[in-house]
């Protein structure tokens, strides 16, 4: 500990003889300077983490003015009170100790030989060596790390260097806290138990903010204390932030009984470090990102003619294309909402579900092939095999589930996924991502937001999908559901979604009434209209195809106009 506390005080020389009566919880309270109080109304010249010396002569028959001192002190946050009592017959008031034990003030009785210039010139000498010591340790800090920043350094180097210069252990994580370097002090003292390391390395590898709320104690200024297995795990974390932007995590792992013997300042530093560390790997990332988006493009867009010439760079990407994939594509539902606020911005929104995607397949599909196109994530899933014992069903299932829930935890935001069909050849990705892009889509508009959608469970929709001539299917779909959407549009008639629902029950009316929270005859009253205005017969099965059908096209063209 590079400050001296009110604990340390007490040990030093100058303080021979002192007592402390009062205030045992307050013992690590920081002192950064010494005052001394022969006025009434000292309060008007203290501040905080001061060590104030007194006789307390002005206030030494005034019980309330006592009473009122510790108070006062207490508010202003002032370390230590040391009184040398010698107008009490050598004992402090008794309510000033009462108050003292109830407020955690320490209230240390002097002694009678004491003299204010042997306390004050000693404690502040030590005040001063610790801040001189601070300042060449910053030096050495601010050295340190700028040697690797100028010798190209990465994480680990910053990480070790810090574990070292602490004493205790440093794990860097990423802005959704995926632990990336966990690193130890290159000596570590001999009466921290194996154990401990063991319980802090795998602490760090799950942390996350769900531990940090449910399953931590949380003190002040980023302190936690996690138990584990019997071990009580203390660390602190410290968020590297760029243009109000959480880029990364530092936290630092801390031996017990103390928890406070590391460096904040150090730790501040770093962040800066990290930080410029982060942005360079993240600017690479994007590059490469940015070649491998444009190389299965060129395999979509049938640029590359040939599956082994398209095998054989995909080699350089550490990729075998030579395999059977699942395509699947990802969209932020209704991500237009994005464009038209400040905070968070789309670039951010984008980042940080490719944070969670990244997070999800390493998770359920480590090799998996991520690229980005555009506002969506195209990610190619190995299907030969299973991971883990579990199906391609399964895998996406479990992304799915995770990439909403951390992403809806950020930012309340949902994430859709559509399924293509499965390919051998890599050349046949073209089709494949058009499957799954009508999977995205249509699944958007019939499932609704979060949802997961595979080609082959589109049904009917996919002919419609298919068919090129959409002024045709326009047409049919508006002959026979126009005069249902004027009438709701002119006389709030709401026939199409008592339509919809008709249609959902499979013509089963009791079914609909309950549904639609309407009496059955009021329903079948509806019903009437219905088939008056389409000329249809709802109790036919040929009349309740053309109808769904219709409703179909609607709401593909509905889904279409709103994007």
């Amino acid at each position: 500990m590079m400050k001296i506390t009110v604990g340390e005080l007490l040990q030093l020389p100058a303080m021979r003889g002192a007592e402390l009566i009062a205030g045992q919880g307050g013992l690590d309270r920081i002192i950064t300077s010494v005052n001394i109080m022969e006025v009434p109304e000292i309060t008007r010249y203290i501040k905080g983490n001061e060590l104030l010396l007194t006789t307390t002569y002005p206030i030494k028959d005034d019980i309330k003015a006592q009473r009122r001192l510790i108070i006062d002190l207490h508010r202003e946050g002032v370390a230590a009170l040391a009184i040398k009592p010698i107008f009490y017959g050598n004992e402090v008031p008794a309510v000033m100790v009462e108050l003292a034990n109830e407020l955690n003030i320490p209230l240390i009785r002097l002694p009678d030989d004491a003299s204010f210039n042997d306390i004050l010139n000693p404690v502040l000498g030590e005040i001063l060596n610790r801040q001189a010591s601070i300042l060449r340790r910053n030096e050495e800090t601010h050295q340190a790390l700028t040697a690797i920043v100028l010798a190209g350094g990465s994480l680990e180097e910053i990480a070790q260097m810090l574990a070292t210069l602490q004493g205790c252990p440093i794990s860097i994580h990423s802005a959704n806290w995926q632990r990336l370097i966990f690193s130890v002090p290159l000596q570590i003292s001999e009466h921290v138990p194996g154990s401990t390391l063991q319980a802090m390395k795998e602490l760090a590898l799950g942390l996350n903010e769900n531990l940090m709320k449910m399953d931590a104690l949380h003190a002040a200024d980023g302190h936690y204390r996690v138990v584990r297995d019997g071990l009580t795990l203390a660390f602190r974390t410290h968020p590297v932030t760029v243009a109000r932007e959480t880029f990364a995590h530092l936290v630092v792992w801390l031996f017990l009984p103390d928890s406070t013997g590391y460096d904040i300042l150090a730790m501040e530093q770093a962040s800066t470090v990290v930080a410029l560390e982060i942005t360079k790997l993240r600017a690479v990332a994007t590059v490469e990102q940015r070649f491998r988006s444009y190389f299965i493009e060129d395999i979509i867009q049938g640029k590359i003619e040939s599956r082994s010439i398209a095998i054989s760079r995909g080699v350089s990407y550490g990729w075998d294309l030579g395999a059977s994939f699942i395509p699947v594509l990802l969209e932020i539902d209704e991500f237009r909402r994005f464009y038209h606020q400040p905070e968070p911005s789309p670039a951010q929104i984008l980042r940080r579900l490719w944070n969670a995607v990244s997070v999800s397949t390493a998770v359920y599909a480590r090799g998996c092939i991520v690229v980005d196109r555009g506002t969506r994530i195209l990610a190619l899933l190995r299907a030969t095999g299973s991971v883990g014992g579990q199906d391609a069903g399964q895998i996406i299932g479990g992304m799915a589930e995770m990439i909403n829930e951390e992403l809806r935890e950020q930012e309340n935001v949902s994430v859709s996924f559509g399924v293509g069909r499965r390919i051998e050849d890599i050349l046949g990705l073209r089709t494949a991502l058009n499957q799954a892009t009508a999977a995205l889509e249509i699944g958007q508009l019939i499932n609704g937001p979060a949802s997961v959608t595979s080609f082959d469970d589109l049904g009917f929709y996919r002919v419609l999908f298919a068919n090129h001539n959409r002024d045709a299917m326009n047409q049919f779909s508006q002959d026979l559901l126009r005069p249902l959407l004027e009438s709701d549009r002119s006389h709030n008639t709401d026939f199409i979604h008592t339509l919809e629902i008709v249609l959902k029950c499979n013509g089963n009316l009791r079914a609909a009434s309950r549904e639609l929270f309407v009496h059955y005859n009021t329903l079948r009253y509806r019903v009437s209209r219905i088939e008056e205005m389409t000329k249809l017969d709802l109790g036919s099965f040929q009349g309740m195809l053309n109808l769904q059908i219709a409703l179909m096209i609607q709401r593909m063209n509905r889904h279409r106009s709103a994007e």
